[in-house]
């Protein structure tokens, strides 16, 4: 799954991927001296590649490695890639319609 953390209010950004995006919120509090809270996340199938795309097309907002600027672009292309197309009735699967990215159609079940 890909997530959206965010540190604080109106804080940093994280865009990671994890199986486990709660379990994954609780690693990174221990570190952390902002409340980390899950904003979202997408079940999507190749996250790793899919949440590559997000950081290169977010590039312009990085802070350092995967956090960036709280800024409405980050917020907005996220959502965006939860917009989903569905290929056909006869699939289970769909695809964002801005990144081509692939996701599970049990999400709307």
């Amino acid at each position: 799954m890909i997530y959206l953390i965010q540190a604080g209010e109106g804080g940093p950004v994280k865009i990671g991927v994890a199986k486990n995006p709660m379990e994954r919120l609780r690693e990174l509090q221990v570190g952390h001296s902002e409340k980390l809270v899950l904003i979202d996340c997408i079940d999507a199938f190749y996250s790793y590649e899919n949440e590559q795309n997000l950081h290169h097309e977010l590039e312009h907002l990085r802070i350092r490695g995967e956090w960036f600027q709280p800024e409405k672009e980050v917020f907005s292309r996220f959502e965006q890639c939860k917009v989903m197309e569905l290929i056909g009735p006869t699939y289970d699967m769909a695809f964002c319609c801005n990144c081509n990215m692939a996701v599970s159609y049990g999400m709307w079940t």
